[in-house]
């Protein structure tokens, strides 16, 4: 019952998510009661609960304010709520979890990010009609897969916004199946 609940949260969020680069704050309001009713009927240590949503949402805020790593509060949330449901299901140390999930997370996202670049920069090169629009600069994507690639002074600059919530489902899922 809490696996396929958390992962019909994590689709949701997954299609809110690359439709709009949006998630609802009451769906992780609700998946985060759920939660807080699963701990107390499997008898859990609720200063357990809050010491992993604490650090999670510490970690987070910390992510949204540095100025070159782009995370948003819905990130935030989705890796609070991950970081609970993974406590839930294997035996960690709750002051890890959330750490360990967010190196996973930004190493993931990382490496979507440098594909994503990589790609962009083979369908431009590819497309020789974008070469002469690069001072304008170029706009391509799908759904929320968003990349910009212009010119300024000579030097490329690229910018790219994709969804977390990939990363997130990966990070999770590979943490819950290692051990």
């Amino acid at each position: 019952m809490i696996n396929t609940l958390y992962w019909v949260y994590m689709l949701m969020n997954l299609y809110t998510d690359s439709k709009k680069l949006e998630t609802y704050n009451r769906l992780h309001f609700f998946m985060l009661i759920f939660l807080f009713m699963c701990y107390l009927y499997n008898a859990l240590d609720v200063f357990s609960f809050l010491k992993i949503l604490f650090i999670a949402i510490t970690i987070g805020i910390i992510f949204e304010i540095l100025p070159f790593v782009k995370s948003s509060s819905g990130d935030t949330k989705m890796i609070a709520i991950s970081s609970l449901y993974i406590f839930l299901v294997t035996p960690l140390k709750p002051f890890i979890i959330p750490i360990i999930l967010f190196f996973v997370f930004r190493l993931i996202s990382a490496l979507f990010s440098v594909s994503f670049i990589v790609i962009g920069m083979i369908y431009i090169n590819i497309n020789s009609r974008y070469k002469t629009q690069l001072e304008e600069g170029v706009n391509f994507g799908v759904m929320a897969y968003r990349g910009t690639f212009k010119r300024i002074n000579g030097v490329l600059n690229i910018s790219t916004e994709t969804p977390a919530t990939i990363a997130i489902i990966i990070s999770t899922f590979i943490i819950t199946f290692i051990y």
